[in-house]
């Protein structure tokens, strides 16, 4: 039988990294191997919360696997190597622009030279989450044209600029597989939608609209909205990240240069002005009478600031990011979710938790 697998895995209280570490549980990985993880929050409270989270989801079927949990923050960076060098594999869904952090990652990898036996390449395995902000070309909602992106081609994603979002972190990934003897396999979805299955229920992107439409009593977006993003379900993106390090363990995944893998299926797409009107009526079939206007409007740049949660967050919301996942869907991975239940459809759900959050 193979050794037990470390994985140090960061990000298991938010939206997209508490649904994959759930996913993760149930996979055919937890299932044939004893999994040793290392959970890290900045507080107590929340690692408390996680555990009872944990127990709740999963029951008896934790007491295979073995859980150590570490308060413990993201600058803490000797802390987060010296974690990292006890591990065959670290996961990080937590945080895809902090270079320091993914830094120390990936210093404490390259430290471990006796990797368990279940990783058939026999070096550490580093799983970043990127995203195709990366991808967002400065439309400013003013046209809904790109050249779709496809993981096949991965020097066409590592040639991007180097200030494009992510982007930094991303060649460190990348240099890391290059020069520090490790795997490196990097995930990149789209825009993410649907309740999450972890302790966090909602995604940034659809819930800032959300909230910044509610108090402004009128929807807004970044310029006209004609530009293009796809999207992926949780449910989706969290299976191709699973895929992936299933894959990778045993060998089967491409890693390293050519480890780059979209999770959207090159056909579901949203415009951004029609996305934001479907926002509109959802708010207004929940709380009739509350918006002035179901008409997007533009945002003025003090707005963009306010609502869109980041410097860049013009460029984010209103550029174009069109991706397909060619290279992920030859692991197995399936686009299933996202067409049983599309990005306008969990609007519902997404509009409830926020207004509840408002009121």
């Amino acid at each position: 039988m193979s050794d037990s697998i470390k994985i140090f895995f960061l990000g298991a209280t938010g939206y997209l990294g508490g649904h994959v570490l759930d996913d993760l549980l149930d996979s055919k990985l937890a299932q044939e191997n004893k999994l040793e993880f290392t959970l890290i929050s900045r507080t107590s409270k929340k690692l408390e919360q996680l555990k009872e989270h944990l127990k709740k989801e999963h029951g008896s079927s934790l007491d295979k696997h073995t859980f150590v949990y570490h308060q413990l923050s993201h600058d803490q960076l000797a802390d987060i190597k010296e974690i990292a060098a006890a591990s065959d594999i670290v996961m990080n869904p937590a945080d895809s622009d902090d270079l320091p952090l993914t830094s120390a990652l990936n210093e404490g990898l390259k430290l471990n030279k006796q990797t368990s036996s279940a990783l058939k390449r026999g070096r550490p395995l580093h799983i970043h989450v990127s995203g195709t902000a990366l991808l967002c070309d400065g439309a400013h909602g003013e046209h809904g044209k790109q050249e779709r992106f496809d993981d096949m081609d991965a020097k066409r994603v590592w040639d991007l600029p180097k200030e494009a979002l992510h982007h930094e972190i991303d060649l460190e990934i990348r240099r890391a597989g290059r020069e520090d003897d490790i795997d490196v396999a990097m995930i990149l979805p789209p825009l993410i939608h649907g309740v999450g299955r972890g302790m966090k229920k909602l995604t940034r992107q659809g819930p800032a609209l959300i909230a910044s439409a509610y108090e402004r009593k009128v929807p807004g977006m970044a310029g006209p909205g004609k530009n293009l993003w796809s999207y992926s379900h949780i449910n989706d993106t969290s299976s191709a990240i699973v895929a992936v390090t299933e894959a990778a363990v045993k060998g089967e995944a491409d890693v390293n240069d050519e480890g780059v893998y979209f999770t959207s299926d090159g056909k579901h797409d949203l415009r951004w002005v029609e996305y934001v009107r479907a926002i509109a009526k959802e708010i207004e079939k929940q709380k009739s009478g509350h918006l002035e206007s179901l008409e997007p409007t533009a945002f003025t740049e003090q707005e963009e600031g306010q609502y869109l949660g980041r410097p860049d967050g013009a460029n984010v919301f209103g550029g174009n990011s069109l991706s397909v996942g060619n290279r992920t869907a030859k692991l197995g991975w399936k686009f299933e979710q996202s067409i049983k239940e599309d990005v306008y459809q969990t609007l519902a759900e997404e509009v409830r938790l926020v207004l509840a959050e408002k009121e």
